[in-house]
């Protein structure tokens, strides 16, 4: 079915922005995927300074991305 789809067959009003529908795209899935590596750390006990620091970061690069 995809296949079958071209460039012409998308409405330009139905994405005003397709580059800002794209980049909160992108956003979204590195959001869920810092939290999931997030909670891994967490399950994991944070044991070392390594798991630490990573867990920092990505608290970090979360901030941003809000």
């Amino acid at each position: 079915m995809l296949t079958g789809l071209t460039i012409d067959s998308f409405d330009e009003d139905a994405l005003p922005d397709p580059a800002a529908e794209w980049n909160d795209a992108l956003r979204k899935i590195e959001f869920e995927r810092l939290n999931q590596d997030k909670e891994n750390l967490v399950v994991g006990g944070l044991k070392s300074a390594a798991d630490r620091e990573r867990y920092k970061a990505i608290n970090a690069r979360i901030r941003l991305l809000k």
